[in-house]
């Protein structure tokens, strides 16, 4: 792996690498470019790389929601899981965007901030948790988000405030800039109280999806006033196998990889489930995994 010029503004390039080590899926084949910054303005320099060059791009974070490609058209991914750093002021928590969401609530815990208990146990990072509106029937961490540092698309560096952002189901804020940071307004309370909490969240969450398995965390978004994994259940497709591929015997919206999975089988399996719960309970369901193609 070979470093970009530029003290402040260095990035880290490897060539060929491969994304099934990448994400928790343990799937996906090789890109032409992988760049790793070391900081916001690293990202800048990444995109102004990507720009300059013609390169598709890819922005990968803890790669807990992601699907990759067997073999990626895409030609390079932006991994921003070395922004790592967290600062606690007051009832307010800054981290940096590739800090593991598990560190975040943790550091949230100790520090006597509440807000954050739904996310226990949560995969991904800080700045993929607000990307996607992480969150469940207890919350989102959308609710919580007071600013985030950005870098568009151009290249522009840019904090920006609550009231300029709109987060919904499964959807953060923004399409075309890269969340370098988050501060989050949590609420003062007991630590104690605060891990009692975290600990019934979890407990619960363990005792339903497959946390010892490989997958991509929900496969679908719950459509209104339903819950997907119910209705992929009640379509009988609970251990329905394509190649190494499994609907979850445990939690039903969930694919997992059974050792040998290849994104094809992903992708066909979940055109199977689609089909089967249209055809049993006529509903449409929406993926909640991204494709990296």
């Amino acid at each position: 792996m070979k470093k970009a010029a530029g003290a402040e503004e260095s990035f880290d390039i490897a060539r060929s690498e491969s994304l099934a080590g990448r994400t928790s899926f343990g799937i996906g084949g090789a890109v032409d470019y992988f760049l790793e910054p070391r900081n916001a303005a690293g990202v800048k320099s990444a995109l102004a790389f990507c720009r300059e060059r013609g390169l598709s791009f890819f922005v990968l974070g803890g790669g807990t929601n992601v699907l990759a490609a067997d073999e990626p058209e895409t030609d390079a991914v932006i991994y921003l899981g070395r922004l790592r750093g967290y600062e606690v002021d007051g009832d307010m928590l800054r981290c940096a965007s590739g800090e593991r969401l598990a560190f975040v609530v943790r550091c949230a815990r100790e520090a006597g901030l509440s807000g954050l208990e739904p996310l226990i146990g949560g995969p991904g990072t800080g700045g993929g948790a607000c990307a996607g509106n992480a969150g469940g029937r207890l919350g989102s961490v959308g609710e919580l988000v007071e600013e985030l540092e950005t870098v568009t698309f151009s290249g522009r560096m840019e904090r920006v405030p609550r009231s300029r952002m709109k987060f919904g189901y499964r959807k953060g804020p923004f399409r075309r800039r890269i969340i370098t940071a988050v501060v989050l307004r949590l609420r003062r309370d007991e630590p104690e109280k605060i891990k009692a909490r975290m600990r019934r969240i979890l407990e619960e969450k363990l005792a339903t999806q497959p946390y010892s398995e490989r997958s991509a965390g929900c496969v679908f978004k719950n459509p209104e006033g339903e819950s997907a994994g119910a209705l992929i259940d009640r379509a009988g497709l609970k251990g329905e196998c394509l190649g190494g591929a499994e609907v979850s015997r445990r939690h039903a919206n969930f694919i997992v990889n059974t050792g040998r999975a290849r994104a094809g089988d992903v992708v066909q399996l979940i055109k199977r489930i689609q089909r089967r719960v249209y055809r049993t309970a006529g509903r449409r369901l929406r993926r909640e995994i991204v494709f990296l193609k």
